[in-house]
């Protein structure tokens, strides 16, 4: 983590001065606060091999989730890593305007008994 002095270290506490001290406290806090920028600075999500947004945790994929209102979050090919270390994302949980008007389109009734299936099957052709 943070690098520290040798110089200072290699002396016996006894024989640090005031101004010993002074440096190696300075040095120390110096090197945390670079480390804490870095840590700052590093992206909250990464790119995997299929080209998906894999986010480090929750509270930085919901962000991304709420800056993209227009979108489903199926569609955003994101996801989050958990505390159990599994990727997870939000279910599409509110269907768009778009998919209940196709819905309302569709024919209903499109299951039918297997043996219905069966027969069907037998006048094509088709063995089962």
């Amino acid at each position: 983590m943070a690098k520290i002095a040798t110089s200072t270290l290699n002396k016996p506490v006894a024989r640090l001065n005031a101004k010993d001290f002074k440096n190696l406290i300075r040095e120390t806090f110096e090197e945390l606060l670079r480390e804490i920028v870095r840590q700052e600075q590093r992206p909250s999500y990464y790119l995997d091999e299929s080209g998906h947004k894999v986010f480090f945790n929750e509270y930085a994929y919901s962000r991304f989730v709420e800056s993209h209102p227009s979108k489903l979050p199926s569609e955003l090919n994101a996801s989050f890593i958990d505390a159990q270390g599994f990727r997870c994302h939000y279910s599409d949980y509110e269907l768009k305007p778009s998919v209940v008007s196709q819905l309302r389109r569709s024919p209903r009734n499109k299951a039918m008994p297997s043996t219905e299936l069966k027969k069907r099957l037998k006048k094509l052709g088709v063995p089962i």
